[in-house]
């Protein structure tokens, strides 16, 4: 990762396999040496569909369909795809593409 992104503005280790990494206007989180977590606030990330941060809610569902996911929340616009065990969310303020978030699903422990 930091041979892609140069050093991180901060670096946090949770246990001997969690490593937290935050860049400017992203966050990700390490297990085993594996990225299980991005998170993007800026609109500097965009998704391999053009949506970033700062977007209409209506240009996710015109980029991705409706919704579906068992890990839905309110406001958030989420899709899963448990072949490859990841999932895509974009949480929404107002309609509203405020967050990006990537995540990997899978039996990691975050905390002893």
């Amino acid at each position: 990762v930091q041979d892609s992104l140069g050093p991180p503005e901060s670096q946090r280790v949770s246990t001997d396999s969690v490593v937290s990494l935050a860049y400017r206007g992203l966050h990700m989180v390490a297990v085993a040496g594996h990225v299980v977590l991005v998170t993007c606030f800026d609109s500097s990330c965009a998704t391999g569909d053009g949506i970033t941060v700062g977007d209409p809610r209506s240009a996710v569902l015109d980029a991705y369909g409706l919704s579906y996911s068992r890990f839905r929340l309110l406001g958030d616009v989420t899709y899963t795809d448990e072949s490859s065990k990841h999932w895509l969310e974009f949480s929404c303020y107002r309609d509203t593409v405020v967050r990006i978030g990537i995540y990997r699903i899978g039996n990691y422990r975050f905390w002893n």
